[in-house]
């Protein structure tokens, strides 16, 4: 190990880095704990209706994604199911940007 006199230019640039990898480090952990927090939190704000029409698109996606075949009934439970989620995020005051079709 190579140690140099404290008075020597770069004697403290290894113990630099390594605080501000440190200080990254917490960073970054703090952040994943304040985003896990608020999921949490919207989670539990959700309403169960909601909840009930993400199933009912995912369910959908699965179906299409397993090579069911695309008909009518799937198409307006669908078009039902993300038109009830707009009004519901609308009700809440909640703006909504897009909607896309994945096509």
């Amino acid at each position: 190990m190579d140690r140099r006199p404290t008075s020597e230019p770069g004697a403290y640039l290894g113990l630099k880095q390594k605080l501000e990898m440190l200080n990254m480090a917490l960073r970054l952990i703090e952040l994943k704990e304040k985003g896990e927090k608020l999921k949490t939190e919207i989670n539990q704000k959700v309403p169960t209706e909601v909840i009930a029409k993400m199933e009912v698109l995912k369910e959908a996606q699965k179906k299409l994604s397993d090579g069911d075949p695309f008909d009518e009934e799937l198409g307006e439970e669908v078009e039902s199911a993300k038109n009830g989620l707009i009004e519901v995020l609308k009700s809440a005051n909640l703006e909504i940007i897009c909607v896309k079709n994945r096509n």
